[in-house]
């Protein structure tokens, strides 16, 4: 919304004549100024709160599940799932690597960032690489092996630089 606020001053004041006066242009130019400066605020604030995957998902997304869907998945939280793993570094700037480590090795893991996949290059020995994307914020990894699913116990902190 910003960046077509901006192109349209932009256009306007390239135009002879004007589309719009000098006081409106002001104005359009503040507005976007504003909604720019408030999107990224948002974009880079911490999430409120951290949801697992799979029951937690469904709560806030206004889905209704079945009972037995329902059941399932708590069932699925309170089971252990008999490994874990961990990733270095802690902190890392868009498009770095991090290195996964699960423990006792796997080789059929998906891992997710914030609840989004992520294309993990497997190493061997329950070694995988994932690349951070751009634009992304500080978050927890989640990897999934068997329908069974184990959070981290660290946030990893991303940069922009």
């Amino acid at each position: 919304m910003g960046l077509l606020c901006i192109s349209i001053v932009i256009v306007n004041r390239m135009r002879n004549p004007a589309l719009l006066g000098r006081s409106p242009a002001r104005a359009l130019a503040a507005f976007a100024v504003l909604v720019l400066v408030v999107g990224l605020i948002l974009h880079f604030r911490e999430p409120a709160t951290a949801t697992r995957l799979g029951t937690d998902r469904a709560s806030f997304s206004g889905d209704r599940i079945s009972p037995d869907r329902a059941a399932l998945e708590a069932a699925r939280a309170r089971v252990p799932a008999g490994w874990d793993f961990t990733f270095e570094p802690k902190s890392v700037r868009w498009g770095q690597e991090v290195r996964i480590r699960v423990t006792p090795p796997r080789e059929d893991v998906t891992v997710y960032y914030n609840g989004r996949p992520l294309p993990a290059h497997a190493m061997g020995k329950g070694t995988f690489i994932v690349t951070v994307p751009p634009m992304s914020k500080n978050g927890c990894f989640t990897l999934d092996s068997g329908g069974a699913q184990v959070e981290a116990k660290d946030r990893l902190v991303v940069s922009a630089h």
